[in-house]
């Protein structure tokens, strides 16, 4: 036991010497001009490991769990947001417990076994904030298979990630922005660009501008810039989305270059060609991702592009059907890009009306002047005959200045064939372009 004291110390010390300060925050007392540069993003820190089996019957499950752990811990990581390790071997709480208080991890990310069966495990994932007396900030329940093990890493690395990014943006909330270090205004702005509203875009564009201004050709902020853009062009109707993704397209691509193993990036890089109409090399850099398709792939945010690209094709009933496996999917937790409009959008155009409109209200009660949402439930309105739906629907489209002509239905939903658009027109009674 002396020697682990000793050891324990010694690590203290060499960690706590070799490990940058915390930038999510500036005081201007402590700002001077002899300071170093801040410390390059990302600012956060975690680590995955699994709780050792105290059961029988959770040591039948511990070879799925430890999996889980380094799937989940490498899909975090290629985002490209947090500082990610993986604690592989399995660790009881009583040797685990003093870890956090080394300082080298801002979260830990807990995966215990509770039951097996039949080569299914159910485990517990929670993420416990280290510097808040591993208070439990995030937690879910699911159920692992060899076959859907790499599609729930995917998916709750996403959801993990948003979520932790969502809480360091609540800790700085009433922070003035003098105060605020340029991961600090990133999370500000990503925090507003959720929210999708647009009194909120001249605040962001400034954040955004300042933070980059600090800490140039940084990926978290770039992340939250190209975010910021392509929520915004969902929802604009001011030209063309072809006109519009273009600039994106290019911020895309020189960053790409830099990151090409980043997996939002990716993501995002392939979404924003699918936009441009640029469907094959959308198709060619999808099938390139950094990370190979799981078994089964419904629930992984891997299968997203494979949803827009059959809409792009011109099949709706595919595209509906990929959505709807993987919106389906517990936690109904946001993601960065999740893209429930192309959802909603999808239901139409595959004469699911019911389903728009569920879809839509379900939308809309927290987030109520989305266009992108509105425009598709009203068609959808007009086709059931629900006169004053659609007649609340038409009133804020126009309160928000959404043109509802032929010339912006052209242009906004360019990346459709032109069969889906004239049917988008009919049920919004639109003359035919």
């Amino acid at each position: 036991m002396s020697l682990i004291t000793q050891l324990r110390t010694t690590h203290q010390s060499t960690t706590q010497a070799t490990r940058p300060p915390h930038a999510t925050i500036r005081h201007p007392s402590t700002s001077t001009s002899q300071l170093p540069p801040e410390p390059p993003l990302p600012t956060l820190a975690a680590t995955v490991f699994l709780n050792a089996a105290s059961t029988s019957e959770q040591a039948a499950g511990m070879a799925l769990g430890e999996q889980f752990c380094r799937e989940l811990g490498l899909d975090m990581a290629m985002h490209g947001v947090l500082d990610v390790s993986v604690q592989a071997e399995p660790a009881s709480p009583a040797l685990f417990h003093p870890l956090p208080l080394l300082g080298r991890w801002d979260y830990l990310i807990g995966v215990s076994i509770l039951t097996t069966s039949e080569g299914e495990a159910t485990c517990l994932l929670q993420a416990f904030d280290t510097r808040t007396d591993n208070t439990i900030v995030w937690g879910h329940r699911l159920h692992l298979t060899a076959a859907t093990l790499r599609a729930l890493s995917s998916r709750f690395a996403a959801v993990l990630l948003f979520s932790l990014l969502m809480g360091e943006a609540r800790k700085v909330a009433g922070r003035p922005v003098a105060e605020l270090s340029p991961f600090g205004q990133g999370l500000r702005a990503l925090t507003l660009s959720v929210r999708r509203d647009r009194a909120a875009y001249p605040t962001i564009e400034h954040l955004l501008d300042g933070a980059q201004k600090r800490a140039p050709d940084n990926p978290f902020l770039f992340f939250v810039h190209t975010h910021y853009l392509l929520m915004r062009m969902y929802e604009e109707w001011s030209m063309p989305v072809a006109d519009y993704i273009q600039p994106m397209l290019c911020m895309l691509r020189r960053n790409f270059a830099l990151f090409p193993g980043n997996v939002a990036l990716h993501s995002m890089l392939t979404t924003a060609l699918f936009y441009a109409n640029q469907t094959e090399e959308a198709l060619f850099l999808h099938a390139q991702a950094p990370l190979a398709q799981p078994a089964d792939s419904r629930a992984s945010t891997q299968v997203l592009p494979n949803g827009l690209a059959a809409l792009c094709r011109g099949d709706a009933v595919r595209a509906a059907h990929i959505y709807s496996d993987f919106f389906g999917v517990a936690p109904t937790a946001p993601f960065f890009t999740a893209p429930d409009q192309e959802f909603v959008l999808s239901c139409f155009l595959a004469d699911r009306h019911e389903e728009t409109l569920r879809l839509a209200r379900e939308i809309l009660a927290t987030c109520p002047d989305r266009s992108a949402i509105l425009v598709p439930a009203l068609a959808a309105a007009n086709m059931l005959g629900h006169q004053s739906l659609a007649q609340d629907y038409r009133q804020r489209l126009h309160r928000l200045q959404t043109p509802l002509t032929p010339q912006a239905v052209e242009g906004h939903y360019g990346y459709l064939p032109s069969a889906m658009r004239q049917k988008l027109c009919r049920a919004l009674h639109l003359p035919q372009p």
